[in-house]
Order: C-alpha cells, then sequence, then structure tokens
C-alpha cells in the first residue's frame, strides 16, 4: 500500500472510531460522547461543506430544467385565461347585440369592424359587410346603446363608415324632454354638435339627443347621446349644445346595420 493511500486510510479509521462511538446505543460511552462530539465539530464541518456543495452542483441542471419548465406550463396557463377572457368577452357583446337585434321593430344585418383610419382627422371604420350582404350608402349603423353613424362608402364585402363624431357626419335630431329640432354633426374633438336651436331655448346638459327621422332613412327615436353642455351661437341667433356619444366609439368592435325600416 502506498504512503498517501496508508495516511488517508489512517486518517478515515481516525475518524470513523470516534463516529462509532458518537452514533453507538446511549449506554454505551456516554461519557466521553460530547467530548468526542466537540473534537470533530471542526472536521466534519469541513467534510460536510464539499460534499453540501457537490449536491447544489449536481442538481443546479436539473432544478433549473425544471423551473425553466414550470414557467413555460405558467405562460401556457396565462395565454389560455386571457384567450378565455376574451371569448368571454365577446360572447358577451354578440349577446346583447343579438338580443336586441331580436328586438328591434327593423331589420339589421351584424357586421365586425376589421379596420379604422389611423388619422385624427376622419372618424371612419371598415366592416366585413357591404353590397352582397344587402348595405348600401347612407344606411344607419348602431349598437344596442344607440347610434354609431351611416354607411359612408359600399364595396362588394366591406363597407365604410362615418361615424357621429366625424366632421362630415350630419343627421336630424331632437331633444328627447322638449322637442326642440336641430342637427348634429360631428366635430374634430371626439364629441358632436347639435346646431340650429332656438335662441330660446330651454336646452341643458344631461339633456337625451335622440334621431328625429327627418333624415332619411335613419329612423326616429335612435339614441345619439347626452347634451354636455348648451351656448349661443357665434351668430347670436341660435343655439348650439355639445354632445358626448352614446356609443364609446373608439371601441367598436362589432355594429348592426338597419336595411328596413
Amino acid at each position: 500500500m502506498t504512503t498517501p493511500l496508508k495516511k488517508f486510510s489512517a486518517f478515515l479509521l481516525v475518524l470513523l472510531i470516534p463516529l462509532i462511538v458518537l452514533f453507538s446505543k446511549p449506554y454505551l460511552y456516554s461519557g466521553i460522547k460530547l467530548k468526542i462530539l466537540d473534537c470533530l465539530r471542526l472536521p466534519l464541518k469541513i467534510i460536510h461543506f464539499p460534499l453540501k456543495e457537490s449536491k447544489k452542483v449536481i442538481f443546479y441542471r436539473f432544478t433549473a430544467k425544471e423551473n425553466e419548465n414550470l414557467k413555460n406550463q405558467v405562460d401556457a396557463l396565462k395565454r389560455r385565461l386571457v384567450n378565455q377572457e376574451e371569448i368571454l368577452k365577446e360572447n358577451e357583446r354578440l349577446r346583447r347585440l343579438l338580443f336586441f337585434k331580436n328586438q328591434a321593430t327593423f331589420s339589421l344585418i351584424a357586421a365586425t369592424v376589421i379596420a379604422r383610419d389611423p388619422s385624427n382627422w376622419e372618424s371612419v371604420v371598415i366592416i366585413d359587410k357591404g353590397r352582397n350582404d344587402g348595405v348600401s350608402i347612407n344606411m344607419s349603423v348602431i349598437t344596442e346603446l344607440g347610434l354609431v353613424g351611416k354607411i359612408s362608402e359600399v364595396a362588394s364585402n366591406t363597407s365604410k363608415i362615418s361615424c357621429l363624431n366625424d366632421p362630415g357626419f350630419s343627421v336630424a335630431a331632437l331633444l328627447q324632454r322638449n322637442r326642440e329640432q336641430g342637427v348634429v354633426t360631428g366635430t374634430i374633438n371626439g364629441f358632436c354638435r347639435m346646431k340650429y336651436l332656438s335662441i330660446e331655448s330651454d336646452a341643458k346638459p344631461k339633456d337625451i339627443v335622440v334621431t328625429s327621422g327627418l333624415s332619411k332613412p335613419s329612423p326616429k327615436g335612435i339614441l345619439i347621446g347626452e347634451v354636455i353642455e348648451a351656448e349661443e351661437d357665434l351668430s347670436g341667433l341660435t343655439k348650439n349644445c355639445l354632445i358626448k356619444p352614446a356609443v364609446n366609439l373608439d371601441k367598436l368592435e362589432e355594429v348592426l346595420v338597419i336595411v328596413n325600416q
């Protein structure tokens, strides 16, 4: 046996004998166990440290791979939850539209918004229904909440809607409370303006504005929005009302086109 091997064997033997005494039954060598424990504290720490670090190295790759797999599973679950939330919201919107469509007194075509004008000069959206579906220019477009606008251009399978806050939009309207009539037009700030009210008009905030039915083919009584403020026109001959649309036109996803009154 070589000298280094003999030294190593002797070292293990020196450690082994105290360990046997230390872990033997309580009634054996009880008097010297505490002293042996004190003597072995440092050597045991020295031996234990590399063993503990070796274990960390051995299981590091396994733990890292397991963590990566768990992270991928969590990400997949998050995506599934997001998709399910979108489906639930879409189903709720479609359920409301279907209920409104079934209750309506005129024929409606359901359509999905597929694009919108990215500029701030026009408020227009594109829908996935067109001439082949029975859509034509000037047809009114609504949701269950109120008026959206009207069809301004039609292709075979798509159409463009000029929303009621578009500067080029106009429709005959009236104040529901006092039946005063005027014309609602779009503005560049995203609101609407009701023009040509009598200078004696008592229009005030919270008044409800609806279509009057005088702008064919727009039917009468469709909700447009609510008056925010009323003021005299610059000419001093009439009054104007600033109106907040009832429909959130920035979040349109599905609409209904009125095809027959």
